[in-house]
């Protein structure tokens, strides 16, 4: 999965580490929305058949 940041970074993350989207169909992983504070992806389980959310700030590095 690739999402890209409002500073250009681009973030990739191996669907592996997340088992929810990895064991998903492709077109369910499609259905997701963007949290309001910009900072969550959040698959609705009354609109897909994902139940799942996704914290950016829990796959990026530490601060330098």
């Amino acid at each position: 999965m690739h999402m890209g940041l409002t500073d250009g970074r681009i973030l990739s993350i191996p669907l592996r580490w997340i088992p929810t989207l990895y064991n998903a169909a492709p077109e369910e992983r499609e259905k997701f929305e963007i949290g309001r504070n910009r900072t969550m992806i959040i698959w609705d389980p009354d609109k897909c058949a994902i139940n799942d959310e996704v914290c950016v700030a829990d796959y990026l590095g530490p601060c330098a």
